[in-house]
């Protein structure tokens, strides 16, 4: 009977805790108006930059991205960034918090099982006003970008919320903006010569 008392009084509290929400208050986040409907505008928001940095910029960059994240690059590493920010479209945003969670969870897994694979230093991020704020904090495969180098500097793009960053010991990177990015993310990974500067 104390048993059953002592599962009763814990699913009640769980019943009781406030469920997480997406942030979208302009003020916290900086974005005025979210669409959250896959349509035109969604698809036209993805877009890819490829570029070059030299060796003084590459350094600065490294250098930043390390306090950021407050976690050592290793040298002769390609590093790859998925990251989750702020943007004008994001269907994640419309989505219930139980559908956002279980997505996140898939994001999680699938970034794990693929890169791990290749030998890449990677890392999960969030910017400091995401939307999922609440979702990634306390989550240990999330990494906040403290300082808000990679916001600020990287992603200069607020079109989506969401999508990746690979940089090359070389100084060559390609930077994708959108959703459901893994297969793209792989054939970049995978592909050695980016002058084909293919797009998602």
């Amino acid at each position: 009977m104390k048993k059953i008392s002592i599962v009763f009084i814990l699913v009640f509290i769980s019943s009781c805790i406030a469920p997480k929400k997406v942030i979208l208050d302009k003020n916290f986040t900086g974005i005025s108006k979210v669409n959250t409907v896959l349509n035109e505008d969604n698809y036209k928001a993805r877009k890819t930059v490829y570029g070059f940095l030299d060796r003084k910029k590459l350094s600065g960059f490294i250098l930043g991205i390390e306090e950021s994240l407050q976690t050592p690059i290793k040298k002769g590493k390609t590093v790859v960034i998925s990251f989750t920010q702020n943007g004008s479209n994001c269907i994640l945003a419309g989505m219930d918090s139980h559908r956002i969670s279980k997505v996140i969870d898939r994001q999680e897994k699938i970034f794990e099982t693929f890169i791990d694979a290749t030998g890449i230093q990677k890392f999960l991020v969030y910017t400091k006003n995401s939307f999922f704020t609440e979702f990634l904090k306390d989550r240990k495969k999330w990494q906040l970008d403290t300082s808000g180098f990679i916001n600020d500097k990287i992603l200069k793009l607020k079109e989506t919320c969401s999508g990746f960053i690979i940089l090359r010991p070389s100084g060559e990177y390609c930077i994708y903006y959108g959703g459901d990015s893994f297969s793209f993310l792989k054939d970049r990974l995978e592909v050695k010569d980016w002058s084909d500067k293919k797009s998602y």
